[in-house]
């Protein structure tokens, strides 16, 4: 059941209230494009390892003590819960006034692709991908990581992880100057003609070319 924005606002900064301590840790999704209806809050915490380590723990400790529930994501009589290392899916409340409340984790080299992402919306993002994939772009994403990359003719090949420390550098790499959250739309992205050049991807690139050939990227 959808909630408002402030009232859905308030449920994700009292999960951020209680993990405090092991982050940094910023509102997405549909709560940061300030959306009047939300159904589920999003998070993005930025960690070190130890407080990757710590947080999950806490998360752990706070489904123990009753203070939330893994959300069940399934439709049926058999439960489906989100709940790995880098994503978790949390029920904050009741059904009739909580909501699902889900906490991505990223790191200092991959957080601007992850916040962006986890902002949305789903088919801007969608569009964007395809744009990437249709016209070979240098950048492209997969596994949460930002690749600058080379083709030859339909393999494609890494050449090496492009670090993505905030939004900036993402839309950076695009090319394109920064969108506020409540502007992204899918139209936005289907006018995308091509990426940042060589010298400004370099900037950011990560380590030595690698050999990994695959015919597709996401």
């Amino acid at each position: 059941m959808a909630k408002s924005l402030n009232h859905a606002r308030r449920l994700v900064e009292s999960v951020i209230a209680d993990l405090a301590d092991y982050g940094q840790f910023f509102v997405a999704g549909s709560i940061r494009r300030e959306m009047t209806s939300v159904k589920d809050g999003e998070i993005v915490a930025l960690c070190t390892p130890e407080q990757e380590r710590n947080l999950l723990a806490r998360l752990d400790g706070l489904v123990l003590a009753g203070k939330v529930s893994k959300a069940n994501y399934s439709d049926t009589s058999t439960p489906s819960y989100r709940w790995g290392n880098k994503y978790r899916g949390l029920q904050v409340g009741s059904r009739e006034n909580g909501m699902k409340v889900e906490i991505f984790l990223a790191t200092p080299d991959n957080f601007g692709y992850i916040y962006w992402l986890r902002t949305g919306p789903g088919d801007a993002n969608m569009e964007l991908m395809t744009r990437l994939s249709y016209l070979h772009a240098p950048v492209r994403f997969e596994d949460g990581k930002a690749w600058w990359v080379t083709y030859e003719g339909s393999a494609l090949s890494k050449k090496c992880q492009l670090r993505v420390p905030d939004e900036d550098a993402l839309f950076g790499m695009l090319n394109m100057r920064y969108v506020p959250p409540k502007d992204r739309t899918e139209g936005m992205y289907t006018a995308f003609k091509r990426c940042a050049d060589a010298g400004y991807l370099e900037r950011f690139a990560m380590s030595p070319e690698m050999p990994t050939t695959q015919k597709r990227l996401l």
